[in-house]
């Protein structure tokens, strides 16, 4: 038996909410949730840096999860932590990149250690769903991306926090779309800009549905941090623990200028739109019909604007029967200034 052949790490006592354990060549922790019974099966989140996520040192992710399963803002879920033991680059870049130093992509191979060691183990020692999600922030949620759109039958739910897309020229483009029935979740901060957008609107020409099982969030002043990145993970739990079948509570449209890292000076002008369901979930439902009053604004279904020079105008725009309005001026980018 796995469990004769592994040894066991519990961090206080055989009840313990967070254990550790070593298989071989890779470190988990797995997290319990309150009132954790082996009489109910649980949906699994595989984690990767799986040593940021636990403990006052890190993330305290722990603590956030028990309060929002206490709050039954998420339903209870079993979450492992996989170690990227020093080597992220390595376990989480499938493609070679000339402009990444001192990694040999390895994903492959990680990926196979996921689901040919760390989820038979789990699957031994916990009573589990089989629905499972992968999710990772940055590299990881480069990883997380390309593991789940690899690997359908395992993963339903793919969770990709400031994904580094970038890699390999957007390489991620080109993998294979195998199953739609998959939910996908993406998000950026406005202070963590990069291009995540592309993918998100290449994986809705491959089938998935925005705002159905496609889901992407532009997170207004979020940086490349675990604060940020933990404080909108609720909104993926939300969908994988709960589901997406939630009345739209609230809609508002938020302007947003953001500074370019290739073009010092330049600003991207935004529109995004966020959408707020009952259920709490909060995300940004691209692509969108906007609306001008004078016609002094132009808007692409994806939230980029350009405007007359020294005017004003008011962009509106609906999702299922909610409107909202904002006033936009050309002064108020910082480049017009």
């Amino acid at each position: 038996m796995i469990r004769s052949l592994i040894l066991l790490l519990v961090s206080i006592s055989a009840f313990a909410q967070v254990r550790k354990y070593e298989l071989g060549e890779v470190t988990i922790e797995v997290y319990l949730p309150p009132k954790y019974t082996v009489e109910q099966d649980y949906k699994v989140v595989y984690a990767n840096d799986g040593e940021w996520l636990f403990g006052e040192s890190s993330w305290d992710l722990d603590k956030q999860l028990n309060m929002w399963i206490k709050e039954k803002k998420i339903d209870p879920v079993i979450v492992v932590a996989i170690y990227n033991n020093n080597s992220r680059e390595s376990n989480f870049i499938p493609y070679s990149d000339p402009t990444i130093q001192g990694y040999s992509p390895n994903a492959l191979s990680y990926t196979k250690l996921i689901t040919k060691k760390v989820i038979p183990f789990v699957d031994s020692m916990f009573p589990t769903s089989k629905e499972r999600a992968i999710m990772g922030v940055s590299f990881g949620g480069l990883h997380s991306t390309w593991a789940g759109l690899n690997c359908p039958d395992i993963f339903s739910f793919i969770i990709a926090q400031s994904p580094s897309y970038w890699v390999a020229d957007f390489k991620i483009h080109e993998e294979p779309v195998k199953d739609t029935n998959q939910k996908i979740w993406i998000d950026i901060g406005t202070k963590d800009w990069d291009d995540v957008l592309s993918m998100f609107y290449h994986l809705s020409q491959k089938g998935f549905m925005p705002g159905q099982n496609l889901f992407y969030y532009e997170d207004v002043n979020g940086t490349h941090s675990a604060a940020s990145w933990k404080q909108r993970l609720l909104y993926p739990l939300i969908l994988f623990t709960k589901g997406h079948d939630s009345e739209l509570s609230d809609l508002s449209l938020q302007t947003e200028y953001i500074p370019s890292v290739q073009r010092k000076g330049h600003y991207f002008s935004r529109v995004n739109p966020v959408a707020t369901l009952r259920n709490g979930v909060r995300f940004t439902p691209f692509p969108f019909i906007f609306n001008t009053e004078e016609g002094n604004a132009e808007v692409s279904p994806y939230g980029s604007f350009r405007m007359k020079e020294k005017s004003m105008d008011n962009i509106s725009a609906e999702y299922l029967g909610k409107k909202a309005t904002v006033k936009v001026s050309w002064k108020d980018n910082p480049m017009n200034q």
